[in-house]
């Protein structure tokens, strides 16, 4: 990347000794040391040092009165691009095209029914800052073997796709992570359970594809 004249910077880890090499401009500016709590940006997502996983910070702003428009506004916000959050994302999108089927005005109020759902759905997301994804996979050159696992599914709201990394450290260790989700509100033109179904596994061949080659995995044996 230098040579190409993209200097890397805003550098950090938190094992503080390995970033004495590093000049103090290529370094992310931290005015405290990293406590437990403390979170990082690194490409849009919140990152914890502390134990090297990545987390969901959420605005606190409640939307009143919700509307369409501010729906909208408030999903647009929810920067997932792995599908770490999709149960969560795509609840909100479903909510979003039963508006759009309302044909109301960007600015309307919700029906009673939709708002009480909103405001239980907004209730509820406090508990994905709860969640944490672990950024190391357990991938290692002594590992006895990896495995990916992908699951596809649909309903007549949504269909998805989801892959997992099994790694076996030893016969008595195993790890399992979360590698990316992919979800999609099904079309306003009714299509029966079996087509979405043939969608969701369509969705999963795409994401194996690119996952498989993003984290170069082409040797490792899939189960789907």
């Amino acid at each position: 990347m230098n040579r190409g004249g993209f200097p890397l910077r805003k550098w950090t880890v938190n094992a503080p000794e390995l970033l004495a090499d590093l000049a103090a401009d290529q370094r992310e500016r931290v005015d405290q040391s990293i406590g437990k709590d403390d979170t990082l940006k690194v490409l849009g997502l919140s990152w914890t040092p502390n134990d090297d996983s990545f987390c969901f910070v959420l605005c606190s702003e409640l939307i009143t009165p919700p509307t369409k428009r501010s729906i909208l506004s408030f999903i647009l916000k929810l920067y997932d691009p792995l599908g770490w959050a999709a149960p969560v994302v795509i609840t909100a999108k479903i909510l979003l095209q039963e508006l759009w089927l309302l044909k109301g005005d960007w600015d309307d109020p919700l029906p009673p029914e939709l708002t009480d759902r909103w405001h239980a759905y907004y209730t509820d997301l406090p508990n994905l800052g709860t969640i944490r994804i672990p950024r190391w996979t357990g991938q290692h050159k002594e590992n006895l073997g990896v495995e990916i696992h992908g699951f596809a599914d649909a309903s007549n709201r949504a269909y998805a796709a989801v892959i997992y990394l099994r790694v076996l450290h030893s016969f008595e260790s195993v790890q399992i992570s979360l590698l990316a989700a992919k979800t999609k509100v099904t079309p306003l033109k009714t299509v029966n359970i079996p087509r979405l179904k043939l969608n969701a596994a369509v969705l999963l061949c795409r994401l194996l594809k690119w996952t498989i080659s993003f984290l170069n995995l082409s040797q490792a044996p899939i189960h789907r």
